[in-house]
């Protein structure tokens, strides 16, 4: 089924989006081009609290992503995935591992941040200033959890997962 955009709108720190007639967009994702083909803004489906009475998707946005009078393209797609494989699933005490991501439906024109997090047990989530590569520590059996919260513009999706340390 289709529905046309009849609203779309940034007020006190939310984006409207008013489809006629209401649509879901489960799955989806909403890139704003801006006219120099850069991405502006990237929301997924997901987030949004749908009112299918009101005919609306509605995102908390705190910063204002477009004035009056901008000429915007609105580009749907599928909502971004995250999948991480990890170089040393196995590791031994003091080995390195390597997480690689794998993105599908990325947004085109738009680079990744990645910000990594680790923690060893059931020890705090420490930040990965270094980014996706680890020396394990601890003992053999300790579980290694990590996540990393992927960031396209203002689109972003997180993943997280563990690797099992074994005995050198």
């Amino acid at each position: 089924s289709s529905g046309s955009v009849s609203v779309l709108r940034w007020r006190n720190g939310k984006v409207v989006l008013k489809l006629d007639p209401f649509v879901s967009l489960a799955g989806y994702r909403l890139d704003f081009i801006e006219t120099d083909g850069s991405v502006g803004l990237s929301l997924d489906a997901a987030s949004a609290t749908e009112d299918s009475g009101a005919k609306t998707l509605r995102w908390d946005v705190t910063e204002q992503p477009w004035e009056d009078g901008d000429l915007l393209m609105v580009r749907i797609g599928l909502s971004l995935q995250v999948s991480i494989s990890a170089d040393n699933p196995s590791p031994m005490a003091g080995q390195a591992v390597t997480f690689t991501p794998a993105i599908t439906n990325a947004p085109q024109n738009a680079t990744p941040t990645y910000d990594w997090q680790f923690k060893f047990g059931d020890g705090d989530w420490l930040s990965a200033a270094s980014g996706a590569t680890l020396k394990t520590q601890g003992n053999s059996g300790e579980t290694v959890g990590y996540r990393v919260v992927v960031k396209y513009g203002s689109g972003v999706v997180a993943t997280s997962g563990t690797v099992r340390v074994s005995w050198p």
